[in-house]
């Protein structure tokens, strides 16, 4: 059962898994074969760690199951409600007035210059 466990963690691609699986039922069908005897009994044996595998199997689903909605649904990314105070009304389109900072200001002007006279 550890060994089952170990290879279903462990990912493996499309083609180990096939081998794998090959393996075991070439290895059923020769002890069929060789100790027909023997095979119902090891069948009859191995239910409850099969049981035990199926149950485990289901909880590690689940359990990537909830970690890939925590990162599709991220909290700090949902959608504001329309009816919230943090949606801007028309108050973001209003127009704005000019800066001071591009306003020539009144200190920088030579007196001379200000009254209109040239020298």
């Amino acid at each position: 059962m550890a060994l089952f466990l170990g290879l279903y963690l462990m990912r493996l691609a499309w083609s180990g898994m096939l081998l794998g699986l090959s393996v075991l039922v070439l290895g059923a069908l020769a002890l069929s074969l060789f100790l027909p005897a023997t095979l119902p009994s090891l069948l009859y044996g191995i239910q409850p760690g099969v049981a035990v595998i199926l149950l485990l199997m289901a909880v590690h689903w689940l359990w990537q199951e909830r970690y890939r909605r925590q990162i599709v649904f991220i909290p700090g990314f949902a959608r504001v409600k329309a009816g919230s105070s943090l949606v801007r009304g028309s108050s973001g389109r209003r127009p704005r007035e000019a800066s001071t900072i591009d306003s020539p200001s009144s200190s920088n002007i030579h007196p001379a210059e200000a009254s209109g006279s040239k020298k």
